[in-house]
């Protein structure tokens, strides 16, 4: 229902990179594991990602070679700015936030938490009264118990966020945490009443 530009998607990605995700601010925007701070260290990888999965490419010719353009030294500082730019995501936020605990890696959060493979979407997991049963069609998919940042600013939020409301003929219907850290269904925007 909303017609989004290639420029409402840039601002809506800043919000994003700004606000939420971990990339910008890997201690701050950590997500929690379950066991964390009592968690098993895990290997990043990072010397194996450095020297063996992004190895430096040298340029073959010298700089007497007609073959070596200028176009063709061009292309070899691309590649060496781009690998140093992917390193350093790398060591400063895939390696320590993604991999940097066995937990995330391999279990709690990444596998069996909110956005893992072994999860129930309608929160059956947090106790028989929010059940996959209990949920008619039409309603929002019952809240998980404990607040989590992915959950208050999933596109939703992000576009409400950067784009204001959607168009009268679409409306959020979500479970939201208020001031006092209580759950209330929010319907955003408000319907408007029958004329």
């Amino acid at each position: 229902g909303r017609v989004i530009t290639k420029d409402d998607m840039k601002k809506c990605i800043a919000y994003w990179k700004e606000n939420v995700s971990e990339m910008e601010d890997p201690s701050g925007k950590k997500r929690d594991v379950c066991c964390e701070p009592c968690s098993i260290p895990c290997c990043t990888c990072e010397w194996c990602y450095e020297y063996v999965s992004n190895l430096p490419r040298d340029n073959p010719f010298d700089k007497d070679d007609p073959r070596c353009t200028a176009e063709w030294l061009e292309i070899y500082e691309k590649h060496k700015k781009l690998r140093e730019k992917q390193i350093h995501n790398y060591k400063t936020f895939y390696g320590p936030v993604r991999n940097g605990t066995l937990c995330r890696a391999a279990g709690c959060r990444r596998v069996f938490g909110r956005r893992g493979c072994i999860f129930c979407t309608e929160g059956w997991c947090d106790g028989p009264d929010s059940s996959c049963s209990s949920k008619k069609r039409v309603e929002p998919a019952p809240p998980f118990k404990y607040r989590d940042i992915d959950d208050e600013n999933d596109a939703s939020v992000v576009l409400q966020k950067v784009l204001g409301d959607p168009p009268l003929n679409v409306a959020y219907r979500r479970w939201r945490w208020d001031e006092e850290n209580q759950l209330q269904m929010v319907e955003n925007p408000p319907l408007l009443p029958a004329q």
